[in-house]
């Protein structure tokens, strides 16, 4: 089976999940991706082994460059991030004329009932209606599909899977290493989508609080940088590479995201496959799937300087931080590499048997 990914950007988890599908017996996989991203900073070693088109700034919106190389590709499933690039709105248009590939939007836009999505409803209808299915990471994600048109059968969550084996790594190397400091951590981009100016006010807070307090450790880059100056405690990590990631997760005691809005948060699953409670928003779309309280971690207020403050306070009082660690490892287990590649293969398999039965892509909303 022939399956290329038409992606954005590269990241260290996706990598991950690449490099397991691309070993199951039978599939021959392609990454197209941006090979240089504003946002992130992650290391091009991280694809090593898979088969990358690099796009360059100019690629990204040639769309005849990117359509010659889908031809030559001779896909049978093409997975596409979003409807943002014009160039892959292009790909996804000419590809459903022809027909014979089934395709597959990857969206994680979760459904939040505002003016401008349901208007996105009606200009989104035609190009929605080119797709065989949709790809979530998960509830919130879901339920925009279902109002996009797409049939409950045809919708698949999950899209964001992880390295379970180096998260697992993190967290042997903290059992091994036994009662240390405990500290916070945060990792995620200094910006104000999430909350960082929150973590640090809600952090100071916490600080004047208790007399011993934990440190806090932010792995990141961003315009909001600027804020980490001359703050007791913190200390700015930068951005890390995955391989480095794994050191700092290690000694970490528990994770904090505070965002105001975040689609979903692959660091929460990363950090808790190592045993981190988690303490993040309702901003974050993993929340709803992963975080319960007093079970896993905690779940706090969105936008609120007082309640991350809080959230700090129980788990700096918390007895029983293992068993929330532990549980949360649990809780994320189902999206390791492994079982996205198997959900996935399993997903497509069923769709193709589901086509050739006679179901059609103008079928959708009918259910």
């Amino acid at each position: 089976m022939k399956i290329v990914f038409c992606w954005t950007d590269i990241s260290g988890y996706m990598a991950a999940c690449w490099r397991t599908l691309a070993a199951r017996s039978g599939v021959a996989l392609t990454v197209i991706a941006n090979e240089v991203s504003n946002a992130v900073a992650f290391d091009t070693s991280i694809m090593q082994g898979l088969h990358w088109v690099r796009l360059s700034p100019s690629d990204r919106t040639d769309g005849a460059t990117i359509q010659d190389h889908v031809d030559r590709l001779e896909a049978d499933v093409i997975v596409i991030a979003g409807w943002l690039c014009p160039a892959y709105r292009r790909v996804a248009t000419r590809v459903a004329a022809e027909g014979g590939t089934r395709l597959i939007l990857a969206m994680d836009t979760p459904w939040r009932g505002t003016v401008r999505q349901h208007l996105a409803r009606l200009i989104l209808r035609q190009y929605r209606t080119q797709f065989d299915a949709a790809w979530v990471p998960g509830k919130r994600g879901w339920h925009y599909a279902r109002r996009l048109g797409f049939p409950c059968d045809r919708i698949l969550q999950g899209v964001y899977g992880f390295d379970w084996k180096g998260a697992s790594r993190a967290g042997e190397i903290r059992e091994r290493a036994g009662p240390r400091r405990r500290r916070f951590l945060f990792i995620g981009r200094y910006v104000r989508d999430k909350g960082f100016d929150l973590l640090l006010n809600g952090y100071a807070r916490y600080r004047e609080a208790v007399a011993d307090p934990w440190d806090l450790a932010c792995c990141g880059q961003g315009p909001l940088g600027n804020l980490l100056t001359g703050r007791p405690g913190v200390s700015n990590r930068g951005f890390r590479q995955p391989d480095q990631l794994v050191a700092e997760i290690a000694a970490a005691s528990a994770l904090v995201a505070p965002s105001r809005y975040d689609p979903w948060n692959v660091a929460i699953m990363e950090a808790a496959a190592a045993g981190l409670p988690i303490l993040c928003s309702h901003g974050c779309g993993v929340s709803a799937e992963v975080v319960k309280d007093g079970i896993t971690g905690k779940a706090f207020q969105t936008d609120s300087v007082e309640a991350v403050t809080r959230a700090m306070l129980q788990a700096h009082h918390a007895q029983h931080l293992g068993e929330l660690g532990a549980a949360a490892r649990e809780a994320v287990r189902v999206y390791a590499a492994d079982a996205w590649a198997d959900h996935l293969l399993t997903f497509v398999s069923n769709l193709s048997d589901h086509v050739e039965r006679g179901a059609t892509k103008t079928g959708f909303g009918n259910n």
